[in-house]
């Protein structure tokens, strides 16, 4: 393991075009921040299963995934994310060229996850709070392994899926709005297994604070 002494207090990696992370491993103390398409404005963020990425700080931690404004996915298939405070994930483009977000099989783990998208969204979590604002065609699918709390979470159109293994809290606003009959809202509350505190199921509960809304023909729905 790394001496946290020694780690550097940010690390900032740019590219013109694509940034490629298969097996980095990298640790920072406050920030980590990796842009593709600097330039032109089209790259990709690409990592595997060996990919490690840290922020230490439990209080101001970040870590930043940002692939072009115009063009470039950030495909990151099981690779291990973690930032104490805010792990951001930024996607940009548009009709074809839009940039999606592949994260699956590994954990990213963090206290707050935003997210900003023109496409595709699919991520395994452990974050305690959820901020989204996807503006393309193409919908969310989150799986957090804990409670979730859910400030602002908009799809323009697709469907927001939410599966959380725990209790799901919406503080502000759950939106799907494409109103299409295919544009639901779909909520799959899991048991939270804990078995460290010899609680060996803890059945899950949603709590409603702000707003569930599924425009037009959309549906909500929610399986427990």
């Amino acid at each position: 393991e790394s001496d946290g002494n020694l780690l550097p207090q940010t690390i900032t990696l740019q590219a013109a075009t694509d940034v490629e992370l298969y097996r980095a491993k990298l640790a920072a103390k406050l920030s980590l921040s990796v842009v593709a398409g600097n330039e032109a404005g089209a790259g990709k963020i690409v990592g595997g299963r060996y990919t490690d990425l840290k922020v230490n700080s439990l209080d101001s931690g970040e870590l930043t995934l940002k692939s072009g404004i115009n063009e470039g996915d950030i495909d990151i298939e099981q690779a291990s994310l973690e930032a104490g405070s805010k792990v951001r994930l930024i996607s940009g483009g548009g009709d074809e060229r839009v940039g999606h977000v592949k994260h699956s099989g590994g954990l990213l783990r963090t206290n707050l996850l935003e997210i900003e998208s023109q496409g595709k969204v699919k991520v395994n979590s452990s974050a305690k709070k959820l901020n989204a604002n996807l503006n393309g065609n193409h919908g969310l699918m989150l799986t957090n392994n804990k409670d979730l709390i859910v400030d602002t979470v908009i799809v323009g159109k697709g469907e927001l899926n939410l599966k959380v293994h725990g209790d799901l809290v919406i503080e502000g606003s759950l939106e799907a709005r494409g109103g299409a009959d295919a544009d639901d809202i779909m909520i799959s509350l899991l048991p939270d297994i804990n078995t460290a505190n010899g609680i060996a199921w803890k059945f899950p509960t949603m709590m409603v604070k702000g707003l569930v809304s599924a425009s037009g023909d959309g549906d909500v729905v929610v399986r427990g």
